[in-house]
C-alpha cells in the first residue's frame, strides 16, 4: 500500500510547537468525555513549572521524549507530495487509504500528567504572612498607615490565580495554615493573638459558666462582643481551638490538642536556641488554661529533642513550615540536622510530601537508607 505525504514549507516565524500531545490519566480523560473539560485549568506564573488541575487534584506536566518521530497527518488535495510505501503488516494499514496527506507536525515528545501533592501550604504562608492579623488594636493602626499597611491582601480568586493547586486542595491548604476570610481577603492569625484569644475565651467560659464541651457560635459571639474583635475572627478562632461534636449540629467542644498546640507553639517560638525540656514544660503549663493537660504529642512537626552533655534533654523550635517543599531538598536539610532519624521522629516532617503511604515509601526508597536497631526503624541519607 502506498500513500503520499506533503511536507509544508517551514516558516521561521512560526512557533516551534504548533501542536502538543498530552497523555491523559483515565480520570482526566473521563472529565473530557463527560463534557467537563472546563474544570481543567493550567496554572502557574511565568517563573513556575506549569501544572494542570481538576476540581480536586493537581498534575505536574512532564515532557517525555519518544524514540521515533510521530507525524500528525491531515487529508490534502495537493499533487506535489512524496510517496511512502507501507508494508502489508503496518499498523497504519487499517486507518489510511490511498489518498494524499499533509504533515501538520513532526513530534518527538509528548506531555505526561503526573499526580502530585501541591505546594499550596508553603505558597500560602509566603503570600499571607505579610498581612497577618494581629488583633483589633494593631489592625486599626494598620488601616491608619501603620505596620503592615502596605501588605497585599488576596481574595479567593486572586489566590486561585497564583497558588498551583485545585480548588479543593487550595481550600484544604487555607484550613491547614489557619487562614480567615476577613472582608473578602484571606489573612493568617498571629500566634500571639490566638493565644490571647484562647486565654480570654476560656476565662469568659468560666465567668459565664459555659460548658466547654457544648458551645455554640452564638455563645462565642455573645461572650466576645465587648472586645471589638470582628465576628469572622471570633468564629474562626473558635473553630481553630475546638472540634464540632457532631457534623452539622453546630455544637463545639474545646480541643485539648488544638489549644495545647497553639500555646506550645507560642512558647517554642520564644526559645532563641534551645532550652531544657523541664523548663519548657513548666512554661508551657503556665500559659495553658488549667482545664487542659499538655503533652509533647501535640507538638509533632514543631520541635527537636537533643541530649546535652549533662544527659538532660533539650528542646528547640524546628517547624516543618520552614523546610523546603521539594522532597529531595527537604530530606537533604533534615539529614544535615541529623545524620539518622528514627521513623517516629521524621514522619511528621515528610508525610505531606506524597499523597499516600505507597508513594511516600517510594520517596524514602529513592532518597534514604533504612536500618533497624531492634524494632526501631531509622532513616539516613542515601547520598
Amino acid at each position: 500500500m502506498t500513500i503520499t505525504l506533503q511536507y509544508p514549507h517551514t516558516n521561521p516565524n512560526e512557533p516551534q510547537y504548533r501542536y502538543r500531545l498530552i497523555q491523559l490519566p483515565p480520570e482526566v480523560a473521563q472529565l473530557i468525555d463527560n463534557g467537563k473539560a472546563d474544570t481543567l485549568t493550567i496554572r502557574g506564573l511565568e517563573a513556575d513549572d506549569a501544572v494542570i488541575t481538576t476540581d480536586s487534584a493537581t498534575y505536574a506536566l512532564k515532557e517525555v521524549q519518544t524514540s521515533n518521530t510521530l507525524l500528525l497527518l491531515q487529508h490534502s488535495t495537493a499533487t506535489t507530495a512524496h510517496p511512502i510505501l507501507l508494508e502489508e503488516d503496518d499498523d497504519m494499514m487499517n486507518d489510511l487509504d490511498n489518498e494524499n496527506y499533509s504533515v501538520s507536525a513532526s513530534l518527538f515528545s509528548y506531555i505526561d500528567l503526573e499526580r502530585v501533592v501541591p505546594k499550596a501550604t508553603d505558597q500560602l504562608i509566603q503570600l499571607l504572612t505579610p498581612s497577618t492579623y494581629h488583633g483589633p488594636h494593631k489592625e486599626q493602626k494598620r488601616m491608619q498607615g501603620g505596620a503592615g499597611s502596605d501588605a497585599i491582601l488576596y481574595s479567593w480568586d486572586e489566590l486561585g490565580g497564583i497558588v498551583q493547586a485545585s480548588r479543593m486542595e487550595l481550600k484544604s491548604a487555607l484550613d491547614t495554615v489557619g487562614a480567615v476570610e476577613l472582608e473578602g481577603s484571606f489573612r493568617l492569625i498571629s500566634p500571639t493573638f490566638l493565644n490571647e484569644f484562647i486565654q480570654l475565651f476560656v476565662a469568659s467560659c468560666d465567668i459565664d459558666e459555659k460548658d466547654i464541651s457544648a458551645l455554640t457560635e452564638e455563645d462565642a459571639l455573645q461572650m466576645m462582643a465587648e472586645h471589638d474583635i470582628p465576628e469572622a475572627v471570633v468564629l474562626h478562632c473558635m473553630h481553630l481551638m475546638s472540634d464540632e461534636v457532631e457534623i452539622g449540629a453546630g455544637i463545639y467542644k474545646l480541643s485539648a490538642q488544638k489549644i495545647c498546640r497553639a500555646t506550645g507553639t507560642e512558647v517554642l517560638m520564644q526559645v532563641k536556641h534551645k532550652t531544657t525540656l523541664s523548663n519548657f514544660m513548666k512554661e508551657w503549663k503556665k500559659v495553658t488554661p488549667s482545664a487542659f493537660e499538655v503533652s509533647l504529642e501535640y507538638l509533632q512537626g514543631l520541635y527537636l529533642l537533643e541530649e546535652n552533655s549533662a544527659m538532660h534533654q533539650e528542646i528547640k523550635y524546628f517547624p516543618k513550615s520552614k523546610l523546603p517543599p521539594i522532597a529531595k531538598d527537604r530530606l537533604e536539610q533534615l539529614f544535615q540536622v541529623r545524620r539518622k532519624w528514627a521513623s517516629a521522629d521524621i514522619m511528621p516532617y515528610i508525610q505531606d510530601l506524597a499523597e499516600n503511604k505507597k508513594k511516600l515509601d517510594l520517596l524514602l526508597l529513592k532518597y534514604t537508607r533504612l536500618s533497624k536497631v531492634g524494632d526501631q526503624v531509622y532513616y539516613s541519607s542515601r547520598f
